[in-house]
């Protein structure tokens, strides 16, 4: 199944009566509407005679962009379920109206979230609609705007994917909607950033993975979204740390802010990751190499140990 724009088309079959007026619409919204028309001598635009006993077929091509609904010029704001009406108007008086509905689910799924990932997947979930709002979901991810994968999950109840055959390092965005005949709004957008690599520590800064012994300056390591990160995947964070090397039994002071450790930390359980950044640049004594040790602390010799130098 496509994401947006989805685009269908609806006959409307009349037979006998010759001559006719007809139209389409969508609610109190005409999307075409044709008078005197003729089966021999003066056809609408949209019909196609299919035999010799005054059949026509008349067409017309909807497009739906999760929000509108258009068909040429023509465009309506709609929520929901599209309810459309063809009419024939006779000039004998034998008017018929027919009806359709096509069902459309109303409201997004809520809560997506990362479950796990690795290097070249990731699993998310969300929490699901009744049978009545949904047959099914589609999970669309995208990389740098390009579409990179949309999966169809059929069933209202199936709410977790694993989405395979990504890249490590890389930044994707995931939503995910609900479908019936046709698509539903879009959730809120997670995005992931998978890991570098599946195992061993590494570095991460600005959304790339850098190697042991990488260099950065001081001034871009100022902010919360512009830390640096040392990971270790498929551990559990106890006492992890930064050190300076020149120094090593004063560890990284987080979160002081003074002017002789004017580091801010954040950390994450698992997998075991510890990030820090600058309140403030470094002065000529406390610039050189750090080590982040994880999961424990750098007096364990089991722990895993990374280099970074900032000036």
């Amino acid at each position: 199944m496509i994401v947006y724009p989805q685009e269908y088309k609806l006959n409307c079959t009349k037979i006998g009566h010759w001559y006719y007026g007809i139209s389409m619409s969508i609610g109190s919204t005409a999307l075409a509407s044709y008078t005197y028309c003729h089966d021999q001598y003066h056809s609408c635009p949209g019909t196609v005679l299919v035999d010799s006993t005054n059949t026509i077929r008349y067409t017309v091509t909807i497009t739906w962009d999760g929000m509108n609904v258009s068909s040429g010029s023509i465009s309506q704001s709609i929520t929901g379920d599209q309810m459309y009406q063809c009419i024939l108007d006779n000039p004998s008086g034998a008017d018929r109206t027919r009806t359709l509905t096509i069902k459309v689910p109303v409201t997004a799924p809520s809560s997506l979230t990362e479950v796990n990932k690795t290097t070249t997947t990731i699993t998310v979930s969300w929490t699901s609609l009744d049978s009545s709002d949904a047959d099914g979901y589609v999970v669309n991810v995208t990389s740098d705007t390009d579409t990179v994968q949309t999966v169809q999950v059929e069933g209202s109840s199936n709410n977790t994917i694993t989405l395979n055959g990504l890249r490590g390092g890389t930044i994707y965005c995931t939503t995910v909607r609900a479908y019936q005949q046709l698509l539903g709004p879009a959730s809120s957008t997670i995005s992931t950033f998978t890991h570098c690599q599946q195992e061993g520590i590494y570095l991460v800064y600005n959304k790339k993975c850098y190697i042991n012994g990488s260099y950065f300056w001081d001034s871009s390591v100022n902010s919360v979204t512009e830390a640096i990160s040392c990971v270790l995947p498929g551990t559990s964070l106890t006492t992890g740390l930064w050190v300076r090397v020149a120094d090593p039994d004063d560890p990284v002071d987080c979160n002081s802010n003074s002017a002789s450790d004017p580091f801010h930390c954040t950390n994450v359980t698992s997998p075991a990751t510890l990030s820090f950044y600058l309140a403030q640049g470094l002065s000529a004594d406390q610039e050189g190499w750090y080590k982040c040790c994880l999961p424990t602390d750098c007096s364990d010799h089991s722990t895993k140990i990374i280099f970074a130098n900032i000036f």
